[in-house]
C-alpha cells in the first residue's frame, strides 16, 4: 500500500532519466559533429584526402581542394581540352616511379568567371579523378 505523497514507479528514479537523456544528447552531438572524409586512391595509395564538405561536386565528379592533393603523384599531361562552360582544362597523369595512369586527373587552373558563378564557389586548381583512381567516402 502506498503511503501519503508516495508514487509508484517502475524502479527508475529521476536521476536515471536525466542520465539516459544526457547520454542520448551526447551521442546525438557526436554524430552531428562527425566529419566524413573523401579519398582518391590509386593502386592502394591515397593521393588526395579531405573532409567531404571541402570538396565540390560538379557534373558527377568530386573535386578535391588543391592543398589536399599529393602533387608528387601528378604529372602534367599534354592532352588538350577546353570545356565550353568551365574553360581550359589541365589533365594530369597519376602515378610514381615511371608507372603512370594517363589523364586520370584534371583541374581548371583558371575557370571562366561564369562557371564560378554557376558552381557558386571558386574551384580554381581543384582536382577531380577518374578511371584508375577510385574516389571513396
Amino acid at each position: 500500500m502506498l503511503e501519503k505523497n508516495e508514487s509508484k514507479t517502475s524502479g527508475i528514479e529521476l536521476a536515471d532519466y536525466t542520465m539516459i537523456l544526457n547520454i542520448i544528447q551526447w551521442f546525438g552531438l557526436c554524430r552531428l559533429s562527425y566529419t566524413y572524409y573523401m579519398k582518391a586512391i590509386w593502386k592502394d595509395i591515397v593521393i588526395a584526402e579531405a573532409p567531404k564538405e571541402d570538396l565540390i561536386y560538379i557534373e558527377g565528379n568530386w573535386y578535391f581542394p588543391p592543398q589536399s592533393v599529393k602533387r608528387e603523384f601528378l604529372q602534367k599531361s599534354p592532352t588538350p581540352y577546353t570545356c565550353p562552360w568551365k574553360g581550359v582544362c589541365q589533365y594530369f597523369n597519376v602515378g610514381q616511379n615511371g608507372d603512370f595512369s594517363q589523364d586520370n586527373a584534371w583541374s581548371y587552373p583558371n575557370p571562366k568567371p561564369t562557371a564560378i558563378d554557376i558552381v557558386k564557389k571558386d574551384f580554381s586548381n581543384y582536382v577531380a579523378f577518374w578511371r584508375e583512381v577510385t574516389v571513396t567516402e
